[in-house]
């Protein structure tokens, strides 16, 4: 008997191979595309109302008895007097031990029940009373580690203990609804950008279950934090299985940090009622997909040439407040900026030989535009004022929601405009009035911002105004000569009338 009680405690720890004194074993977490492999390792027999139970090897293959029976098996096994090829089974291993043993053998035993998950309870046939090994696999094939079961009597029911919860997968939108960008900012994949003023959507998305290993999970906690050149809209929405949820079913904080500037949201979706320390009922079904959206804008603190991250974690929590962290996912928007440097036109490099003039004013467009770009003038010490006498660069950006912008950008004396906070892509300046004794220029000047590029540099040179008339033409010379007849002209004339009184 002490040997057989011993069993029985050792049975119950098992992981992945338990006792059952039931007709059925019903899954109640099963997992979407999973298969669960039923195999019966004993014939189990019960005495009465006692605590008394049999464990025998009727019928197993004589490879699997020939294992019982080798060197290392956990098991005792006795043949039973006056029953041909039926043995008594007992053991003093643990669970883990019996576990991996069994495991290592599974190709010698007898599966009697096939039940593929389908994200609810699944239930097998009448197994009769017997202790069994239930293998997982996923949709793939794959086997996995650990299966759950009960030695309660009657029809068992058990957790699938196969069930995680991975990190969640974090998505901007950069362009025309796609949600198309994901990864580290320096791969080969479209960089997400924007204009300080824009709004940029993200979405997350991710699977939860409602047990991890043993543990009931009562709730997830997502953390999202935004780095200070980003403003949450806080228009958070989420959905469980494709159903919206109603803003009863989650809860949000958001929060300031006085220091850094960075936004940090909260979002807290229960999945499980909990009464007294323990879970009732379950919300959401046992396999889950979540989708959650927010926006920001890309406000004035924006880092330049810079990237503004935003990352979200997730954590989930037991009916004990315990919580178990996942891996966290982050995306990245980058602004640009655009030098113009305005020469005369002089020298032989228009980079380092000409000079620098100031009091042209330009206007930026997009490429091709009609609309000039709004933007501000920047404040502070290493800003210009912006005006023709600035002796800082005369620096703008973007201007944001209720700010007046202005279209007009001057050149001081350092001979540069700055604009900051453009998305990547293609832009014009156009000159709307020239320095004193300059031309205009007649065309647009274009700048490309290209993925990755800190900054766009261009230089526009102003040529002198020619005298009249235009290049081409006979110049003042005529008129020296015409003058020069004249006078000579005037002299002839003059000695002919002395001689005529004379």
């Amino acid at each position: 008997m002490k040997k057989i009680l011993a069993l029985v405690l050792a049975l119950a720890m098992i992981l992945m191979v338990s006792a059952a004194f039931a007709g059925t074993v019903t899954i109640s977490n099963s997992g979407v595309g999973k298969t669960y492999d039923i195999y019966k390792v004993f014939d189990a027999t019960y005495s009465g109302d006692k605590v008394a139970y049999t464990y025998t090897a009727t019928g197993a293959s004589d490879a699997f008895l020939a294992d019982l029976q080798a060197s290392g098996s956990p098991f005792t096994v006795t043949a039973r007097v006056g029953e041909a090829n039926t043995y008594t089974i007992e053991s003093e291993a643990t669970g883990a031990e019996i576990r991996t043993w069994l495991v290592s053998k599974i190709a010698h035993l007898n599966k009697v029940a096939t039940l593929t998950g389908n994200g609810g309870a699944v239930t097998s046939e009448d197994l009769g009373t017997c202790y069994f090994l239930i293998q997982v696999k996923d949709a793939e094939g794959t086997v996995l580690t650990n299966a759950t079961t009960d030695s309660t009597l009657g029809n068992v029911t058990v957790i699938d203990k196969n069930q995680t919860i991975p990190g969640p997968d974090k998505q901007e939108q950069i362009e025309n609804g796609t949600w198309n960008y994901e990864g580290a900012y320096d791969d080969s994949a479209t960089k997400p950008t924007a204009n300080v003023g824009d709004t940029v959507n993200y979405k997350v998305t991710g699977s939860f279950t409602q047990y991890v290993g043993e543990e009931a999970v009562t709730k997830l906690v997502f953390t999202d934090v935004m780095s200070n050149g980003l403003t949450a809209n806080q228009d958070v929405a989420i959905k469980i299985n494709n159903q919206t949820l109603g803003s009863s079913a989650f809860e949000v904080t958001y929060s300031v940090d006085a220091t850094s500037g960075e936004t940090t949201t909260v979002i807290t979706v229960p999945t499980a009622t909990v009464v007294d320390g323990e879970v009732t009922s379950f919300l959401y079904d046992p396999d889950n997909t979540y989708e959650i959206t927010y926006s920001a804008k890309i406000n004035q603190n924006a880092v330049i040439d810079g990237i503004e991250e935003n990352t979200v974690d997730l954590d989930y929590y037991n009916k004990n407040n315990q919580k178990t962290d996942t891996t966290p996912d982050t995306t990245k928007v980058k602004t640009y900026k655009v030098t113009l440097l305005k020469v005369d036109g002089q020298g032989t490099d228009a980079t380092t030989d000409d000079t620098p003039l100031a009091g042209a004013k330009f206007a930026l467009y997009p490429a091709g535009g009609t609309t000039p770009i709004s933007v501000v003038l920047m404040s502070g010490d290493n800003y210009g004022d912006g005006t023709v006498n600035a002796t800082k660069d005369n620096t703008y950006r973007l201007v944001e929601e209720g700010e007046t912008g202005i279209t007009e950008l001057v050149v001081g004396q350092t001979g540069k405009i700055v604009v900051k906070g453009l998305a990547n892509g293609s832009y014009e300046f156009e000159e709307t009035e020239a320095p004193a004794g300059y031309n205009k220029m007649a065309t647009r000047t274009a700048v490309a911002i290209v993925d990755n590029d800190d900054a766009a540099d261009i230089t526009a040179i102003n040529n002198h105004g020619s005298e009249l008339p235009s290049t081409g033409g006979i110049g003042t010379t005529i008129f020296y000569i015409l003058g020069g007849l004249l006078v000579i002209g005037a002299a002839v004339v003059l000695v002919a009338r002395r001689k005529a009184h004379d």
